[in-house]
């Protein structure tokens, strides 16, 4: 998903309108800027993005089912799955922003031969961030980042709670 992440965050960030459709700017982006160097830009983000998410959605969505079942908030069914659903999405968000807004970075800056990007990796992106906006600058579009993260969420710890009933598995 990266050469369509590259260009879905080149295109957000288009303030002239003058790119062009989407797999024009792919040819484009692989001709000027390199398949590899220029396409797969911002790989690293995406990977650690995903595996944040994926870590925080599901040990939050653990953690918080429990912990209201224990506190007797709670029973088993929906009203439960959909609450540790909505703080799932919010960890997730929460863990997630930080290595969204260094991949956004680096994918937006186009790569030049011969020039050193200003944003070129993980750690480097972090400090230039930390050290010009401090921490609130990694918590950049948090809000529109839950508010696509959170229904994605619950919709599918919802779903897996159901298919878990009708296969006859006791929830966990």
């Amino acid at each position: 998903t990266t050469p369509f992440d590259v260009a879905k965050v080149r295109l957000q960030t288009d303030t002239q309108n003058s790119l062009p459709n989407t797999f024009v700017l792919l040819y484009r982006i692989g001709r000027d800027e390199g398949l590899i160097k220029g396409l797969w830009r911002g790989v690293g983000p995406n990977v650690a993005r995903a595996t944040l998410t994926t870590a925080a959605q599901i040990s939050s969505y653990d953690h918080s089912k429990h912990l209201m079942l224990e506190a007797g908030w709670l029973r088993e069914g929906p009203a439960l799955h959909f609450l540790s659903s909505v703080v799932a999405g919010f960890s997730a968000a929460t863990a997630n922003n930080p290595v969204d807004v260094v991949k956004s970075r680096m994918q937006a800056e186009a790569v030049k031969a011969g020039v050193t990007p200003k944003h070129r990796n993980i750690p480097q992106v972090l400090g230039l961030i930390l050290k010009s906006e401090g921490v609130p600058g990694l918590y950049k579009g948090w809000f529109p980042n839950w508010c696509r993260i959170a229904p994605h969420t619950c919709i599918t710890f919802l779903l897996f709670e159901q298919f878990r009933r009708l296969c006859g598995i006791n929830p966990i």
